[in-house]
């Protein structure tokens, strides 16, 4: 049976040409395990899984160098281990639902970063690892499931606008700078480029009439439009 992998690859024409060759040979020719790149130098792959949902992932990367990385998983194929040539691991371990539950960097000891889910799964904050100069991270999102907010360390806040079809409309952040629009066609294309406005100049003006938003400034100025 045919799986239509890629076998060769020509970039260029003539002289400049050049051709990179995959080599498949693990799970019934399913897995790609070498590919040479047109200079020469070859990157090769290991499969040592066997469960079903598994045995499509590389076990063992090795570059042209010959340095080797070494790769561990659970039964449902997510991430448990990375270990590079360095031999530095960075460990994850996993939540029943499969999102990442705590990440250990190489040579933080037992120091975890441990990752905070809101009741619908999705990530609401991150501590930093103890002893170090980072802040939390902090997210929250609408009723749509949409992000609403994200704050990072430094407590810069970046808060993100929506219409009724869901699209990106306007991302603004309390470190200043204006507000960025976007606006839409009626198939919900991007029509308008990216917007700044001083922020505290800004009157966001809709018209009911037709789908037309108005970034108006405060002396009756416009500075932008979006159509919806």
């Amino acid at each position: 049976m045919a799986d239509f992998d890629t076998l060769s690859a020509i970039r260029g024409t003539g002289a400049a040409a050049g051709t990179t060759t995959n080599t498949y040979g693990a799970n019934i020719g399913q897995s790609i395990t070498a590919a040479e790149s047109p200079g020469g130098a070859t990157g090769q792959a290991a499969y040592a899984n066997m469960a079903a949902a598994t045995k499509y992932l590389a076990s063992l990367a090795t570059d042209d160098a010959g340095n080797a990385s070494l790769y561990t998983f659970n039964g449902a194929g997510n991430m448990l281990t990375s270990a590079p040539a360095t031999a530095a691991t960075a460990t994850l371990s996993c939540n029943p639902d499969c999102t990442v539950a705590t990440a250990l960097a190489p040579g933080n000891g037992t120091n975890k970063t441990i990752e905070c889910y809101a009741p619908e799964h999705q990530l609401s904050f991150v501590p930093p690892v103890t002893g170090s100069s980072l802040g939390a991270r902090t997210f929250s999102y609408d009723t749509w499931a949409r992000p609403s907010t994200a704050t990072d360390g430094r407590g810069t806040a970046t808060m993100y606008g929506y219409d009724a079809d869901d699209p990106l409309t306007s991302r603004a952040t309390t470190a200043g700078g204006g507000i960025a629009g976007y606006g839409y066609d009626n198939d919900s294309t991007l029509a308008s480029p990216l917007m700044q406005v001083a922020a505290e100049s800004l009157d966001h003006r809709v018209q009911a009439a037709v789908p037309i938003a108005d970034h108006v400034l405060r002396d009756g100025r416009v500075a932008g439009r979006c159509l919806f």
